[in-house]
């Protein structure tokens, strides 16, 4: 994971991932049980990820949401600084700032 949050700052590396269909392996990644760095890389290669439209959507249809939300109670601030700005990012579109409001009461 370390090496993957690293490399999806770049578009062409994003754009790889998405047609390699990495984010299904990536979100299982911000399971509870994970090592907190594991965590961390996961949620900042998703961060860096969910910049994009497209992955934006396939985050949230993939079921990312809801884990970056319990995520955001991690004791590590970095996982917590990523896990936020991905949320941010996902947010911006409908569908999943509508899922975000029904899992947490907060509107955007």
């Amino acid at each position: 994971t370390m090496t993957l949050g690293v490399m999806a700052t770049h578009s062409e590396v994003r754009k790889s991932m998405r047609q390699q269909d990495f984010l299904p392996s990536i979100i299982a990644c911000l399971a509870p049980d994970e090592d907190v760095v594991v965590q961390e890389l996961a949620t900042l290669c998703l961060a860096s990820m969910s910049i994009d439209y497209t992955s934006k959507i396939e985050i949230f249809e993939k079921g990312g949401l809801e884990p970056l939300i319990s995520l955001l109670s991690s004791p590590d601030p970095d996982v917590q600084k990523n896990s936020i700005e991905c949320i941010s990012n996902l947010i911006q579109e409908v569908l999943a700032r509508a899922a975000f409001t029904e899992m947490t009461g907060i509107i955007p």
